[in-house]
């Protein structure tokens, strides 16, 4: 008589037989399929009756994520239950099952242990900006082994989206950083850069960008303000200035501006294509102000030289 795992492994494949012969273990497994068939009803009931009813499709998303858990942690203690008296067999049979598959399937249990560290810690949520391995997107799925996001940038410029989904193994959690860009705060720091030649007036040139930019971000820097003091509550984070603030350098090609401001994640594009745009519109009205690249200036300003 064989001894060890495989001699546990026979004895308890005997004892399935035995009880296979006396219709218990049968019994059993009928009563799973019951359990299994009235849950799925019971999904797709509230699924009917209850998730159709909900209109904002995050919530919508999140609440059928629930649902399943819920249902899931119902399944497998009416499971265990309805199995307890095989529990003896059963759990030796699972151990030698769960030893092997652990060699196999490492990158699945590496992947499920990243499921659980998002549910525990809470790196990111549905509907966050996240970077993680280069990738860059919207968080709009998070399941056991995966979660998905609808990328940005690539070949697409602003950040805006490709259009692909990007399913990213969980395991991936535990070797790249993730850089969350929504946490707390829903605002980033955003830099446009303009130079100016040397004989330009680049003093206005300053003045009516960083004039401009107060502007546009005005609304974000008042947001921003009450976001903070509920984010310091849980990280100690100072951010004395939010105010636009435009920094000087001298280069071989002229006067570099670069000018740092608040912009809502989502809208770095839209913000400084209306920074831009505004400038641009502006510069008629100050002849002395001009950009690198620009055609010469003509009328007054070409009768004063």
């Amino acid at each position: 008589m064989p001894t060890g795992p495989t001699g546990q492994l026979v004895e308890a494949l005997g004892r399935l037989l035995a009880n296979q012969a006396n219709g218990a273990l049968l019994e059993k497994a009928l009563w799973s399929l019951l359990l299994i068939a009235l849950l799925a009803g019971c999904y797709q009931l509230a699924r009917w009756a209850w998730l159709r009813r909900i209109q904002d499709m995050t919530a919508r998303h999140r609440a059928r994520k629930r649902l399943r858990v819920g249902l899931s942690v119902v399944g497998i203690t009416l499971g265990l239950l309805i199995w307890a008296p095989f529990s003896g067999w059963l759990l030796t049979w699972l151990t030698i099952v769960a030893a092997a598959l652990t060699i196999v399937l490492k990158e699945v249990i590496l992947n499920l242990a990243g499921g659980v560290y998002i549910a525990l810690s809470r790196p990111f949520e549905l509907g966050d900006r996240i970077e993680i391995a280069g990738i860059r997107g919207d968080v709009v799925d998070i399941r056991p082994t995966r979660f998905t996001v609808l990328e940005l940038g690539n070949w697409v410029e602003g950040e805006q989206s490709t259009g692909r989904l990007v399913h990213i193994p969980n395991g991936q959690l535990f070797t790249h950083p993730v850089h969350n860009a929504t946490e707390g705060l829903e605002y980033l720091w955003h830099e446009l850069t303009i130079i100016c030649p040397f004989e330009s007036d680049w003093q206005q040139a300053r003045r009516l960008l960083e004039a401009i930019a107060c502007e546009v971000s005005a609304p974000a820097v008042r947001a921003a303000r009450t976001e903070l003091e509920r984010l310091s509550e849980r990280y100690p984070i100072r951010m004395q200035k939010l105010e636009p603030f435009v920094y000087t350098e001298i280069t071989p090609q002229g006067v570099k501006l670069t000018l740092r401001y608040l912009s809502p994640v989502r809208a770095r594009r839209v913000t400084a294509d209306e920074i831009q745009r505004r400038l641009l519109q502006a510069l008629p009205e100050h002849p002395g102000v001009r950009l690198l690249g620009m055609a010469e200036p003509q009328g007054s300003m070409q009768t004063a030289r």
